[in-house]
């Protein structure tokens, strides 16, 4: 059973993770506070009814990073260059926006650092928050010697500063804190997880309005960033006031949490969260309705263009011709659908275009369809086998080093054992001629190239199924995969 420490008592504090997140057997005194993912907008509720019942973290919760291309062969590092190799999972957690239908709470507890590590009774405490450091500017490239951040206020309304810290667990507190809560578990629940427990939780800010003098964000995506729980203890003989902090006790500071980044607005596992049906107009349902009804009933959406702003011109054929600024006032009225139809269809059409012009093949990856498409188009198969072919082909033969017959015999005996089928090409070849090798190593690289964008091309038509959504949505898992 919990026991909570005497008002009277002046030992030391501890800020732990909540002992529901405790190996068993344990009494967490070495353990930090953990964030919790949850899926609903309601998951305040969710989490004061059953603090456990988090969801799992799992591979997409990890920030992913180019592999070493030290560790990786040829073909693998052209492949790298090209976008066609996957990234792999760092150790570094990576937190989703509340748009990607994921939300985060901190918990900790605090407890006496006595023998027994007893709760500290909540009446002792005067005041409870959060702060959230910066321990790197640019995670992926934090500069030397840079030190952990704080955020400071500037004296106005949401404008602040990234402080350098010269002391984590300062007697003194400048920096910005975010609330905790204390977690009062239901009295009529005595098997409650948080009953007896001095339990806090506070929801982890992923995109507060903040900003510096610049304008830049106060968190963005680049970031590298970590929380501290923080309490006050009440000073003795201090009489209690409405308002935290009632007086000028002591501060504790917890050990930070686990290093997280924040995702991109835009990145795609996120967005996946929250998926989006359009329903497209129906033709013939709406031409049916263009008869039946006069234009002033349906073409309800309108565009009010004011003298000397709108934009005319002539269609003579496939040309737009005659442009000019017009000098009078009118209002256009178009059916919603309108709209809908001419924005897919000018999305489908440019499409290709960007895929095409940029070079940006794995944009097709991004597209499913049921039922499966059983081919690219033509055109842009035509495209991409030219296209994918001479880049391969050119980033190939710009990775082997052909000063050296020893860096030569290297390279092929790489190529070889990542693909077989290319010691062919090197069968007979005088490597002292320099011609004859380079056409060897070409003749592989067509080879290998043609292999990868037949792959490429497998994996856009090969029939699946769509994943189910509730596949992210597990809660039963170890506890190193539920408390981050």
């Amino acid at each position: 059973m919990a026991i909570a420490v005497s008002a009277t008592n002046s030992h030391l504090w501890s800020i732990v993770a909540p002992s529901y997140a405790w190996a068993p057997g344990t009494l967490g005194r070495a353990t930090i506070p953990v964030i919790q993912k949850f899926d609903s907008s309601n998951f305040v509720t969710d989490y004061i009814r059953d603090p456990v019942n988090s969801l799992c973290y799992d591979q997409e919760d990890f920030v992913y990073r180019k592999p070493d291309e030290s560790s990786l062969n040829t073909l693998q590092r052209v492949k790298l260059q090209m976008n066609m190799l996957p990234w792999v999972p760092s150790t570094r957690r990576k937190l989703f926006l509340p748009t990607h239908k994921r939300f985060y709470v901190v918990v900790c507890e605090v407890h006496c650092a006595v023998p027994g590590f007893p709760n500290v009774s909540r009446d002792q405490i005067c005041q409870a928050g959060f702060v959230v450091r910066r321990v790197a500017a640019v995670a992926e490239a934090p500069k030397p010697g840079e030190k952990k951040a704080a955020w400071v206020s500037k004296g106005f309304d949401r404008i602040g500063a990234w402080v350098d810290l010269t002391d984590e667990t300062p007697a003194t507190l400048q920096e910005t804190l975010f609330p905790l809560y204390p977690l009062i578990p239901d009295p009529a629940n005595p098997q409650h997880p948080c009953a007896g427990r001095t339990t806090y939780y506070g929801l982890v800010p992923m995109g507060a309005a903040e900003v510096d003098e610049n304008g830049a964000p106060r968190f963005d995506d680049q970031g590298l960033y970590e929380i501290r729980c923080v309490v006050r203890r009440h000073k003795t003989g201090v009489p209690r006031q409405t308002n935290a902090p009632d007086c000028c006790g002591e501060l504790y500071f917890s050990p930070p949490t686990r290093e997280y980044q924040i995702a991109s607005t835009f990145d795609v596992v996120g967005t996946a969260n929250c998926p989006v049906r359009v329903q497209m107009p129906d033709l013939k349902e709406l031409a049916a309705q263009a008869v039946r009804l006069p234009p002033s009933t349906l073409a309800r959406f309108g565009i009010a263009n004011k003298p000397g702003s709108a934009l005319n011109f002539t269609v003579d054929g496939q040309e737009a011709k005659d442009g000019s600024v017009g000098s009078s006032f009118q209002i256009c009225s178009f059916a919603l659908p309108v709209f809908t139809i001419v924005a897919y269809f000018v999305f489908r059409l440019f499409l290709p275009v960007v895929t095409l012009l940029f070079g940006l093949w794995f944009l097709l990856r991004l597209k499913f369809c049921i039922p499966p498409e059983l081919s690219m188009d033509a055109g842009m198969e035509a495209q991409f086998d030219v296209d994918f072919k001479v880049e391969f082909s050119a980033e190939f033969m710009a990775s082997i080093d052909f000063g050296s017959l020893e860096s030569i015999a290297a390279a092929i005996a790489e190529l070889t054992e990542a693909d077989p089928s290319l010691a062919v090409y090197f069968q007979g070849v005088d490597l002292n001629n320099a011609a004859a090798t380079q056409a060897a190593f070409l003749a592989a690289s067509n080879a290998a190239a043609t292999t990868a964008a037949n792959a490429f091309k497998a994996s856009l038509t090969s029939p699946s199924e769509p994943d189910s959504l509730l596949d992210g949505l597990k809660t039963t898992c170890a506890l190193e995969a539920k408390f981050a």
